[in-house]
């Protein structure tokens, strides 16, 4: 990858530590991590799983005190795996629900991947 991508990611992924609900629809941590599906389609398999996810799982960490958010990361982590690691996309996907269902004892109407695609068809990115 090269140093400018590096870059660019780690400062999206940067500014979302700052935020108490990075991931709040119509927020920015919701732009840019769409915007980010171009950068994330010009790693390989091992930059994803060896650069970006380390960053996911460090920012997962960090958000522990909104679930909602959570909920919404576990779905871009999800949907960055899919096309070259989808073993660990369908484990993000699992996280996702289990997070959900704990957080809501399963009665959730909720739909976060709706909110996860909307974004994305705002920002006109298509993500599979």
């Amino acid at each position: 990858m090269d140093a400018e991508t590096r870059a660019e990611i780690k400062r999206i992924f940067g500014n979302r530590r700052g935020e108490s609900h990075p991931f709040k629809r119509d927020s920015a941590g919701m732009e840019w991590f769409s915007r980010m599906f171009p950068l994330v389609d010009k790693l390989t398999a091992e930059e994803i799983r060896d650069f970006l996810l380390p960053m996911v799982d460090e920012l997962l960490t960090s958000m522990r005190h909104c679930l909602m958010c959570r909920a919404k990361l576990l779905l871009f982590a999800e949907l960055f795996c899919s096309r070259r690691l989808p073993l660990r996309a369908r484990s993000y996907w699992a996280m996702h629900q289990a997070l959900v269902w704990q957080a809501t004892k399963g009665e959730s109407s909720r739909d976060f991947r709706a909110e996860v695609y909307e974004a994305l068809d705002r920002y006109d990115v298509q993500a599979e």
